[in-house]
């Protein structure tokens, strides 16, 4: 009886998730780590109104997402592990996990929610600042030390690179793939990437 009271709890969290919930959702089933502290774009005072818009559009939306994650864990829907203030690891909860792999429905919804929503908003945004040329070199910036440095990081980071690895974490692009011929001082190599199956112009 409680077993299935559980999964009808579950089942409605999945019915009335947003489409935000629903990809970090389907990406905590995929134990996914997301680098959001290392993401922040940090803006100077020099910035037209445009571009200051785009980069507070941007960090809004990594704030919007970790506070979900944090929002999703306290409901019991997903555990996340903070990698010293750095990042999320994400895992669905056991009785989660075992809805979604027992449900082929729900996990096609998933899958298709994840790509819509990577497509309209998370590849739109990432387009937009690699576009930009202003943002692109404030992307390039060593990371400030806003939050604890993870003993795995020897060397400085940056912004650029932690939105990369995000990019690839989330099936968009292979950072690791062969990419001798990219030019790191171009912005527009960035969106030529070798593309993954959720890029949404990739044909598998």
């Amino acid at each position: 009886m409680q077993e299935k009271k559980e999964t009808r709890r579950l089942k409605k969290i999945l019915k009335e998730a947003s489409p935000l919930d629903k990809f970090i959702i389907f990406n905590a089933y995929r134990n996914v780590y997301l680098p959001l502290n290392g993401m922040i774009i940090i803006p100077n005072s020099q910035l037209n109104l445009e571009t200051q818009q785009l980069i507070n559009l941007f960090n809004e939306y990594v704030d919007v997402l970790q506070l979900n994650i944090k929002r999703l864990g306290n409901e019991r829907v997903l555990f996340f592990q903070d990698q010293e203030y750095w990042g999320y690891r994400l895992a669905l909860s056991s009785d989660f996990a075992s809805l979604i792999y027992k449900d082929k429905e729900i996990q096609e919804k998933l899958l298709e929610g994840n790509k819509t929503f990577i497509r309209e908003v998370i590849y739109s945004l990432y387009e937009r600042l690699m576009q930009s040329d202003i943002i692109f070199k404030l992307l390039q910036r060593p990371q400030p030390q806003l939050y604890q440095q993870p003993k795995t990081i020897l060397i400085p980071t940056t912004t650029l690179a932690n939105i990369n690895i995000f990019m690839h974490n989330i099936h968009v692009f292979n950072i690791l793939g062969d990419s001798g011929n990219l030019n790191p001082a171009s912005p527009n190599a960035y969106l030529n990437f070798p593309k993954r199956e959720f890029h949404p112009e990739f044909k598998g």
